[in-house]
């Protein structure tokens, strides 16, 4: 293993961590965060998709907003039906995100599509991660279950991100 990838995997795992320790403890509050991130993502993906000449990056960024988006909506229906208020302000994890967007974002002119790609997947592995570990989080079983779909689909997107950084 290169050093660069063993510097790669310590701060995945270090980031991972942090995550964690910023999940909170209340089922809508873990909804209301996990919808937040998803509505940065649509942004950030929809942004991006009009960034590249790339037509297979475009399609895989406008895939990824569209999932965002439809991932928000499903965890909106889960907090009204839940009783729970959809947040209208950034979370933490949401805001730590966006800051990794705005990252990708300014290095794009300037860097190749195979190291965008490459610190897209790491976000997106630890919006998985983020996923995961909320749906182990959750009190209520019920929204657990449904939450771990929507980790699914997560799952599916970042292995398609994944699959694209492979192959570059």
């Amino acid at each position: 293993m290169r050093m660069k990838d063993k510097a790669t995997l310590k701060q995945i795992a270090l980031e991972k961590i942090a995550l964690e320790n910023k999940i909170p403890k209340h089922d809508g509050a873990i909804i209301q965060q996990l919808i937040s991130l998803c509505r940065n993502g649509v942004a950030f993906y929809q942004d991006m998709a009009t960034r590249v000449e790339d037509y297979n990056l475009r399609s895989l960024f406008r895939l990824m907003a569209n999932t965002r988006k439809a991932i928000a909506s499903d965890l909106s229906d889960m907090t009204k039906n839940s009783g729970q208020a959809v947040p209208k302000s950034q979370s933490p994890i949401a805001e730590l995100f966006e800051s990794r967007y705005f990252e990708v974002r300014h290095m794009l002119p300037e860097s190749s599509p195979g190291e965008t790609i490459e610190q897209l997947e790491s976000i997106e592995e630890s919006t998985l991660h983020l996923f995961k570990t909320s749906v182990k989080k959750i009190q209520d079983r019920e929204l657990a279950k449904d939450l771990s779909v929507q980790a699914a689909t997560v799952q599916i997107t970042h292995d398609r991100m994944r699959s694209v950084r492979e192959h570059r």
